[in-house]
């Protein structure tokens, strides 16, 4: 059986609905209400009615991975042993680690590259222009070896030149250029709050999580490690609702037509007061991300659509190219050039791939591993990876 040019919809209708093409899973056929409820619901995690419209290999990933249902925290080590730690904590961990080690880090630079190397040009040249206040920043050129660009497929578009400064060629290859400009981007909005941790002295039945069908589709309580704080995700709302809410940009107005929503929602149920535990600790700590208005990402994540496999398969499978020595020295590397777009997992991949494709062309990639290298593993496949 074939998907590729599936929608998530048509391909459930094809499995469950009346008109299955096969023995349904289980036995049940889905009536209309069943594929509105689970639009709505989904797995228990939330609904995916709002990604009816994405190709099913897209969704279908997401749900044998596990990524809807099985997850796990950040921690590190300390002395006391493994902390649960927040994302950013982390992150500047590593990047502290790595600059002692020598790194050089630019944090307040944009960077065009306008030479991406390739044939008798051993060397990528990128355009950097240092962030300022007044936005009357100077740019300079730079020289680097190789360059990795670690952003949204979408913000892609103004990462790299039109052509190559030195070749008047583009600096990727069209089917790459193609995935970059056409692989659909996902909208999503999100309104974060920091709170006490109110559920933690709570009756074992009090929720954690409230689905509905309203403009507050899915809120979370989160727990990362404070002893006193958390987090709640007081909607992640996809597609048509983050457009909805898109003109609403000051974040404490969305907070109080969501405590509003809530308060609807939990009205009949054992905690009609729930809404009043969603005070943030202070002002500052209400975070409301417009992902489509990001001018870095252009949106939340990639998503393909039907028959968008290949435009996936042609940006994850770019790092094969540095083995021809006359390529582009310029490669992508974002959970936006995998199969698992939007995941942590889908940025490790094309990590793991970026860097092994290093070591092998520069000659630093150890022989024993040399087989378990992604050049060795994989195959230029859309379903072989």
């Amino acid at each position: 059986m074939s998907f590729g040019n599936d929608s998530f919809y048509t391909a459930l209708q094809r499995i469950f609905g009346e008109k299955h093409e096969w023995d349904v899973p289980g036995g049940q056929v889905w009536t209309e209400d069943d594929f509105e409820r689970f639009g709505t619901l989904g797995v228990g995690s939330g609904g995916f009615g709002a990604v009816y419209s994405a190709g099913f290999n897209s969704i279908f990933r997401l749900i044998v991975n596990g990524l809807e249902s099985d997850q796990a925290i950040f921690a590190k080590m300390t002395d006391d042993g493994l902390q649960a730690t927040g994302i950013r904590e982390l992150a500047n961990a590593i990047w502290q680690k790595a600059t002692d080690l020598g790194l050089k880090t630019k944090f307040d630079t944009v960077a065009k590259i306008t030479t991406g190397g390739g044939g008798d040009v051993d060397y990528v040249v990128i355009q950097e222009t240092p962030s300022s206040d007044d936005g009357n920043s100077t740019a300079n050129q730079a020289q680097y070896d190789l360059a990795v660009v670690g952003t949204s497929s979408r913000a892609m578009n103004f990462a790299l030149a039109d052509v190559s400064d030195t070749t008047n060629e583009p600096i990727m290859s069209s089917a790459v250029n193609r995935g970059i400009t056409d692989l659909h981007m996902t909208a999503s909005s999100k309104l974060f709050i920091r709170t006490k941790k109110f559920w933690s002295d709570q009756p074992a039945d009090f929720p954690r999580i409230i689905l509905s069908d309203t403009d507050l589709p899915q809120a979370y309580t989160l727990d990362y490690g404070h002893p006193d704080y958390g987090m709640v995700l007081l909607t992640y709302a996809w597609e048509d609702l983050s457009q909805t809410i898109l003109a609403i940009q000051d974040p404490h107005k969305l907070l109080s037509i969501l405590k509003e929503q809530t308060a609807r929602i939990m009205r009949d149920s054992s905690y009609p007061n729930y809404a009043d535990f969603l005070d943030p600790v202070t002002d500052d700590d209400v975070y409301l991300v417009h992902w489509p208005l990001d001018q870095y990402s252009y949106g939340a994540f990639s998503l393909g659509l039907p028959g968008q496999d290949k435009l996936i398969s042609s940006m994850f499978y770019d790092y094969q190219k540095l083995n021809d020595t006359s390529s582009s020295r310029v490669l992508i590397n974002s959970d936006c050039t995998s199969f698992l777009g939007g995941w942590v997992d889908g940025g490790l991949q094309p990590a793991h791939n970026s860097m092994a494709a290093i070591f092998e062309r520069f000659g630093s990639l150890n022989p024993v591993a040399a087989d378990f290298a992604p050049s060795a593993l994989l195959g230029a496949s859309p379903y072989q990876y």
